[in-house]
């Protein structure tokens, strides 16, 4: 007997399915989320707040304004499009920008993806006596996305693939010291294709995870994770 089901929309991020009644309570919390506002110094003003949101990097959905420590503005443009505005001038940093920018809390440094094709990668630069620095590659290997910054700025922490499994790295701003965070040491020489290997710890998929000074939480689709930060 076939099964009719009325009013479906969609499924939500367990797979589950929900009807319109859910889907438009997403939508307006959602909306809620978009309208936040925040304070300068690295922050957050009039975009998708803190990175909440599809997971889905590179959406032309995606924009927002960040107050810089020079008095200029970081502003993402839907299409992925990245430019810091100084005075009634700007200077265009990306055209392919993936998700959200990471800046430092006190707006003197900042991270992105963009794509780079067919690859993606890392790219840092930060506030100097002499200005903002060139744009230099922190990562470029696995995909890289979704970066977030330390409360010091002194540390990156990303998600980028590794033998084809995604997870979490976290790296020094000066592009030393790169270690796998979670799924680095997984043994995949009976993995199933299709199915997450032994052990596999999802990588955030609402956006970029939060660091704090001593460990990294983020969100995945069953639940909350942590981990200590060496």
């Amino acid at each position: 007997m076939a099964l009719l089901v009325l009013g479906v929309t969609g499924c939500d991020a367990q797979g589950k399915v929900v009807g319109e009644a859910d889907m438009r309570r997403t939508q307006r919390s959602s909306e809620r989320r978009t309208s936040e506002e925040r304070a300068p110094g690295g922050r957050l003003s009039g975009g998708l707040g803190g990175g909440l949101g599809a997971a889905v990097t590179g959406s032309p959905m995606r924009q927002g304004r960040w107050a810089l420590a020079d008095g200029s503005t970081l502003v993402l443009r839907p299409g992925g499009v990245l430019v810091r505005e100084v005075g009634g001038s700007e200077q265009p940093l990306s055209t392919e920008v993936l998700g959200l920018p990471a800046v430092a809390p006190d707006g003197r440094r900042i991270v992105f993806g963009h794509r780079r094709s067919p690859q993606s990668e890392l790219v840092a630069t930060a506030l100097t006596g002499a200005g903002w620095s060139p744009l230099r590659v922190l990562w470029a290997d696995g995909q890289p996305d979704r970066p977030a910054l330390s409360p010091d700025g002194e540390r990156v922490v990303f998600v980028a693939g590794n033998r084809g499994v995604a997870g979490l790295w976290v790296i020094g701003f000066d592009g030393t010291g790169a270690t796998a965070l979670t799924n680095g040491g997984l043994d995949l020489r009976n993995r199933i294709p299709g199915q997450a290997p032994t052990g596999f710890v999802p990588v955030p998929h609402r956006g970029p995870p939060e660091v704090l000074s001593d460990r990294v939480r983020w969100e995945a689709p069953h639940g909350w994770h942590e981990v200590v930060l060496p």
